[in-house]
């Protein structure tokens, strides 16, 4: 608690069995409380494609930290120095709750990954639902994986995108159109 500093720790691998962990973090900021399931990865400038982490041309790179006091996703976007192995938010960026998020939602604890088939990132999330403990157990489940999406940078450099991934698109069977028809409050359109 004493100083409440968020912090992310870098490790790396050769061979995926032995990890090294940096003698310094990657990043941190004091006051932010603990920092949960950090994310680190490249963007490319130009373009949507996703990258590959060992990727170092062109890119910027992101720094997600889902942070417990709020139970929210927030990301900066900034500069890795892989020689003093640092990361560096760009201006007007802190890695705080102020931050911009990936979801103004329930959306929480989430991860991406880079699908090299595709050439995509995608990202995975928690929808970490509030109902209470009585009914999650009378249900049998609480919370669940929010659609996956694929994340890029913008032309501006400012901000991430993102976009369900195209394989939604076949679970949808029959299309419903509703015109003129208003929903009350706890009302519903399914007869």
């Amino acid at each position: 608690q004493e100083g409440r500093r968020g912090l992310a720790l870098l490790h790396t691998s050769r061979d995926f069995i032995n990890w090294k962990q940096s003698t310094k973090p990657l990043h941190y900021n004091d006051g932010s409380g603990m920092w949960e399931c950090p994310d680190f990865f490249p963007v490319a400038r130009a373009d949507s494609h996703g990258l590959d982490t060992s990727f170092s041309g062109s890119v910027k790179h992101v720094l997600k930290v889902s942070l417990s006091d709020t139970s929210k996703d927030y990301y900066t976007i900034g500069t890795y120095d892989r020689v003093r192995d640092q990361y560096a938010p760009d201006e007007g960026f802190v890695q705080d709750d102020t931050a911009p998020r990936y979801d103004y939602g329930k959306f929480y604890a989430s991860k991406t990954f880079y699908d090299s088939v595709s050439r995509r990132r995608i990202l995975w999330g928690w929808v970490n639902e509030s109902s209470p403990e009585k009914e999650n157990i009378k249900k049998g489940w609480a919370g669940l994986q929010a659609i996956p999406r694929k994340v890029w940078l913008d032309d501006s450099g400012k901000r991430l995108m993102q976009w369900p991934v195209k394989e939604i698109e076949r679970l949808r069977t029959t299309q419903v159109k509703l015109g003129n028809k208003v929903l009350e409050g706890g009302g519903s359109v399914i007869d």
